[in-house]
């Protein structure tokens, strides 16, 4: 999907909104994320998934063409990690499925989990 993809869908969706409105509320959408992330901050939206940034340390990098090395700066990259529905969807797992998973994972004593 692509932006004019997602405006129009919005659009369709809130037919009370222009293309031109929604539009703008993508934007400002996108612009907010942004800015949470070169702030160091988290975008976390439940049920879908979590921006976050993450540091890339300098690293020796090959130029496949020269065959060359060089040192790749250090640099900040945007990581996303995918929610449990999203992943469910992906995955076309039933909720019911997920929910077993989990049940499964919870500790009946967490007593047990402390040492000593």
């Amino acid at each position: 999907m692509v932006r004019s993809e997602l405006i129009t869908a919005l659009a369709r969706e809130n037919p009370g909104l222009t293309a031109r409105e929604v539009g703008r509320v993508v934007d400002t959408f996108f612009e907010v994320i942004a800015e949470t992330l070169a702030e160091g901050g988290r975008a976390d939206f439940r049920g879908f998934g979590t921006f976050s940034p993450r540091e890339r340390p300098a690293r020796e990098v090959r130029n496949p063409r020269t065959g060359t090395y060089r040192m790749a700066p250090a640099q900040r990259v945007v990581h996303f990690n995918a929610g449990r529905e999203i992943c469910r969807r992906i995955n076309m797992l039933p909720a019911a499925a997920v929910e077993q998973a989990d049940a499964s994972l919870a500790v009946a004593d967490p007593s047990a989990l402390t040492s000593g």
